[in-house]
């Protein structure tokens, strides 16, 4: 099954929607998405998250992927500046190269690709599955 642009930007403007918590940071008057309360508020959020993403095929995923990556591209700039507000820390042209990174590096679905072994002791198949959601506090 094809989707067209509109159609992936629909699906993660619904995924943020329904991920999206009170924010508890106001910066120059605006609220962040995806910034909650508490840990199990968010914890909340991104389980029902996961269970609608779980139901996109691989190449939908890769299509959400791609445009994920590409609009961390275009706001790198922005969300360095951001950060840098939020926190008082960092400089925002290290920030810029880090988002960078994020969206070149972070691997997508490559990593599901099933891999074979064979020898005189039989064969294993190594297939990838999710693992499911994980919360953690991270650094600045």
């Amino acid at each position: 099954m094809r989707i067209d642009e509109t159609q992936i930007s629909e699906i993660v403007k619904n995924v943020l929607a329904s991920v999206s918590g009170e924010s508890n940071v106001n910066n120059d008057a605006r609220s962040y998405k995806g910034v909650f309360d508490s840990m199990s508020d968010a914890l909340e959020a991104v389980n029902k998250a996961y269970k609608q993403y779980r139901a996109y095929t691989v190449e939908q995923r890769e299509q959400m992927i791609a445009k994920i990556r590409e609009y961390t591209l275009n706001e790198a700039e922005e969300m360095a500046k951001l950060g840098v507000s939020e926190t008082g820390m960092g400089r925002v042209s290290d920030k810029i190269i880090k988002h960078q990174l994020v969206a070149n590096k972070t691997p997508g679905t490559e990593d599901l690709s099933p891999s074979v072994m064979t020898g005189d002791a039989g064969l294993t198949l190594v297939e990838m599955a999710p693992y499911g959601v994980i919360g953690s506090i991270t650094t600045s």
